[in-house]
């Protein structure tokens, strides 16, 4: 397999696993960021699918959870999208991971506050 058909695998996924947490209040679906003392990586996470599905995009997030919610609504964590793959009854909500310390870049305003400019 190509590393573009992995991608586009990726992408499907995603596409279909991937929601808002109907559960949540809207001010609950959060996005934290987190650069400890002089750490290497930034620990991230969030609850908004726009920013939590770019980040499992990215080739160096490196994942620890899912928050994952049944079809009972339900809330789980699991380790990896393997785990989400062996259950098609479940829904993403939210992701932690870590980035590279080098990927966060603090600069002038953009011309939007979308959450989903956040990533690239």
């Amino acid at each position: 397999m190509t590393t573009e058909n992995s991608s586009d695998n990726l992408d499907r996924l995603l596409n279909k696993r991937c929601s808002e947490d109907p559960y949540r209040l809207p001010h609950e679906k959060e996005t934290g960021i987190h650069l400890k003392g002089d750490e290497d990586h930034i620990s991230v996470t969030s609850f908004k699918e726009v920013v939590y599905g770019k980040l499992l995009r990215r080739p160096d997030f490196d994942l620890d959870q899912l928050i994952i919610q049944d079809v009972d609504g339900r809330e789980y964590t699991v380790d990896s999208l393997e785990e989400v793959l062996a259950d098609p009854a479940v829904q993403i909500v939210g992701a932690n991971g870590k980035l590279p310390a080098g990927a966060l870049s603090i600069r002038k305003p953009r011309n939007s506050d979308s959450h989903a400019r956040i990533v690239a």
